[in-house]
């Protein structure tokens, strides 16, 4: 008789999950199964194994509410028990958590996206979607990179108020997830010093200083009295 799974659990694709059992009478061997369609098929996780009362099963990437285990005496099929209570796989999800609602990006600079994942997705495909008044538009920053759950770009030239980061699983194109809406903005100058009213006396020196947001290499400096 199956011990466990035997309730409602919920496993995710690639969790290792104990396959527990309890017999009597002589049974060396055991054949066991799975199913996704609460027993109308079945599909074999081992034809036959040692009958130790236990098997460390990898949960397939079949995404189920009706799951049911069988375990089978492999010489005689009229020998089995079922799994009384369905379990379910989970379908394997990812989630952009990083940039966030709001965030300005700014041209040329560098920065890190960051994602969740449950269950295996393999490698990921990071898009940029932004929108203008032409429409929507698409910009692929890697088209393919292992699933380690960041990555850094080099923000483009695609200024808008309407971004979104869009990461897709390279296994099943259907799991997905986009991130919040933020910003891509053009890189700017903000002058440090001298930022208020002063008097300098010629010939003196004075260091400018300013902070960038954005990447350029060279900036030009000018300077008014009137």
């Amino acid at each position: 008789s199956i011990i466990s799974p035997n309730a409602n659990y919920s496993f995710e694709v690639g969790d290792k999950v104990d396959i527990v059992w309890n017999w009597e009478g002589d049974l060396s061997n055991v054949k066991l199964e799975y199913s996704t369609d609460n027993g109308a098929s079945w599909q074999t996780i081992a034809s036959s194994v040692s009958n130790s009362g236990h098997y460390l099963w990898t949960i397939p990437n079949t995404p189920s509410s009706n799951c049911l285990i069988k375990i089978s005496n492999p010489t005689d099929a009229s020998i089995y028990d079922i799994s009384d209570v369905p379990f379910t796989i989970l379908k394997p999800r990812v989630e952009v958590v990083r940039p966030i609602q709001n965030d300005s990006l700014y041209v040329g600079s560098y920065y890190p996206v960051h994602w969740n994942w449950k269950g295996e997705i393999g490698n990921v495909k990071i898009e940029l979607k932004y929108k203008t008044q032409a429409g929507v538009n698409w910009y692929t920053i890697t088209s393919s990179t292992t699933n380690d759950g960041a990555f850094v770009f080099q923000v483009p030239n695609a200024v808008s108020d309407t971004c979104q980061i869009k990461i897709t699983s390279l296994n099943d194109p259907t799991i997905f997830s986009e991130s919040e809406v933020f910003k891509i903005v053009s890189p700017k100058i903000i002058l440090t010093y001298p930022n208020l009213p002063l008097e300098f006396i010629e010939g003196e020196y004075r260091e400018i200083t300013w902070v960038n947001r954005g990447r350029f290499s060279n900036a030009r400096i000018q300077y008014s009295y009137d």
